[in-house]
């Protein structure tokens, strides 16, 4: 069998948040979530903005995954400059000012995504939407993919498998 190539994911805050040990749908899709990056081949993207995010918000179930990922040597620790463009194409897009703070909020996974392997997960579906809207005009945004395990945990796990290979259209920020 063909070894797959290790995707390097920006894992948000939310799915650190909501994976816990209850059977709630949420839960358990961001508990398994977490569980196949920690058992596949894939690596983690850390920066100090996302790490400070997920202190703040971690369960104690992604408390125990982080330690492993760290023990499996799983995490990429990057610093990531501000892209000061994509920050100036978000305020020039003409969204709602609401819309804009959301964005400003996680630009920073943005940049994060777009420095590795251009692959957020999240459960922030109201992020997903807008930069969904702004897609056709903030060009740089059109080459992320948007994972949203309580989505489609399913479909979410088997991409995870498979390489969670960007040719799965299904998860771009392109609405079809």
């Amino acid at each position: 069998m063909k070894k797959q190539k290790s995707r390097r994911l920006v894992v948000d805050a939310s799915v650190v948040r909501s994976a816990g040990t209850t059977d709630h749908p949420v839960s358990k899709a961001c508990r398994d979530t977490l569980f196949e990056i920690l058992t596949t081949c894939h690596k983690v993207v850390i920066t100090p903005d996302i790490v400070n995010e997920w202190k703040k918000h971690r369960s104690q179930y992604s408390t125990i995954w982080m330690a492993s990922m760290v023990a499996r040597k799983k995490i990429i620790k990057a610093d990531i400059p501000p892209n000061e463009f994509l920050r100036r194409e978000f305020t020039n897009v003409g969204i709602s000012e609401k819309d804009l703070r959301a964005v400003i909020k996680d630009v920073h996974l943005i940049d994060a995504a777009l420095a590795m392997d251009k692959t957020i997960i999240s459960c922030d579906q109201a992020l997903r939407d807008i930069l969904t809207e702004v897609v056709t005009t903030t060009s740089h945004i059109s080459r992320l993919m948007y994972v949203n395990p309580a989505q489609n945990v399913d479909v979410a796990l088997k991409w995870l498998k498979e390489g969670a290979n960007s040719d799965k259209i299904w998860f771009s920020i392109y609405r079809l």
